[in-house]
C-alpha cells in the first residue's frame, strides 16, 4: 500500500515561534536557609552497620516467610508484565516502524531542482512521526496480547497465596509457574494477531503522514511512504515469537522475588 502527502509551509514561522519559547527561571534554592531540617551525620547513620547489609536492605523490602496479599500478586504480575514487554513484545513496534522508515521518501522541490532531505532539514520531523508511530503500534500489540495472556495466571497466583503463610523457595516455585504459563499463552497469542494488527497500522500510517507538515520557504515537500503493512507485520511478528522462546532466560523468578 502506498500513502502520500503533499505540502508547502512557511518555515520562518516555525523558527519564530520557537525562538520565542523564554524557559522558566525558578530561582537559585538557598541551601542556608534556617526552615531546611538539619540531617544526621554520615558516621551516625552507619555506625556499626556494614555497609553491604544496608544495601541488601534496600533491595529487599519483602522477608520471609510473608502472607500472601492481592497486592503481592499484583506486584509480581507487573513485574512479569515488565520484563515480557521489554525483551518480547516491544520488538514488534520496533521492528514495525524501521520498516515503515525504511519506506519513507522526501522531496522537496526548490527553485525547479530537487533538494536532499538533510539539506532542508525535515529527518527531525519524520523520526518524530516514526516515534509516535511506534508508541501507537507498541499500544496496540499489548491491547490484542495482554488480556489474552496475564488475566488467568494473575488470578491463579492470587488464588495460591491469598491470606497463606509463603515461604521463599515456595514462592519462587509458584512465579516459575507462572512465567512458563505466561510464555506458553504468548507464544499461542502473538501467532494471532497478524491480521488484526496490521488493520490497525493502516490508519496509524496515514495519519502520521497527514501530520508531516514541513515547513520550508519557496519549498514544495512530498512526503511518500512505500510499504507494504500486511508483508511487514508477519517477519515483526516473528521477530517476536523467536524473543518468546529464550523468555525464561530473561525473566527470572530470583529476580523478580529478590526485587519485591
Amino acid at each position: 500500500m502506498k500513502f502520500s502527502l503533499s505540502s508547502a509551509f512557511l518555515f520562518g514561522a516555525t523558527l519564530f515561534s520557537c525562538a520565542s519559547a523564554a524557559p522558566l527561571n525558578a530561582g537559585p534554592l538557598n541551601l542556608d536557609s534556617p526552615n531546611l531540617p538539619a540531617l544526621p551525620a554520615i558516621p551516625s547513620l552507619l555506625s556499626g552497620t556494614p555497609v553491604g547489609s544496608l544495601l541488601s536492605g534496600l533491595n529487599k523490602r519483602t522477608t520471609f516467610p510473608t502472607i500472601g496479599t492481592e497486592n503481592l500478586a499484583v506486584q509480581i504480575m507487573a513485574s512479569i508484565k515488565a520484563k515480557v514487554h521489554a525483551h518480547v513484545l516491544a520488538q514488534i513496534s520496533v521492528q514495525v516502524a524501521a520498516h515503515v522508515h525504511a519506506g519513507v521518501e522526501a522531496h522537496a522541490t526548490l527553485l525547479g531542482g530537487i533538494i536532499s532531505v538533510k539539506k532542508v532539514k525535515i529527518d527531525a520531523q519524520i523520526k518524530a512521526a516514526i516515534d509516535r508511530l511506534r508508541i501507537q503500534v507498541d499500544a496496540d500489540v499489548q491491547a490484542l496480547v495482554e488480556p489474552q495472556v496475564y488475566a488467568e495466571p494473575q488470578v491463579f497466583l492470587v488464588k495460591a497465596i491469598l491470606g497463606k503463610e509463603v515461604a521463599e523457595k515456595e514462592l519462587l516455585l509458584l512465579v516459575a509457574h507462572v512465567i512458563a504459563d505466561v510464555q506458553a499463552r504468548l507464544q499461542v497469542e502473538l501467532k494471532k494477531i497478524h491480521v488484526k494488527l496490521a488493520a490497525l497500522i493502516h490508519p496509524h500510517i496515514k495519519a502520521m503522514i497527514d501530520e508531516l507538515h514541513v515547513n520550508l520557504p519557496v519549498a514544495q515537500v512530498t512526503v511518500t511512504v512505500n510499504v507494504n503493512v500486511e508483508a511487514i507485520v508477519h517477519p515483526c511478528v516473528d521477530v517476536a515469537i523467536k524473543a518468546c522462546a529464550t523468555l525464561k532466560a530473561h525473566v527470572s523468578p530470583e529476580a523478580i522475588v529478590r526485587a519485591l
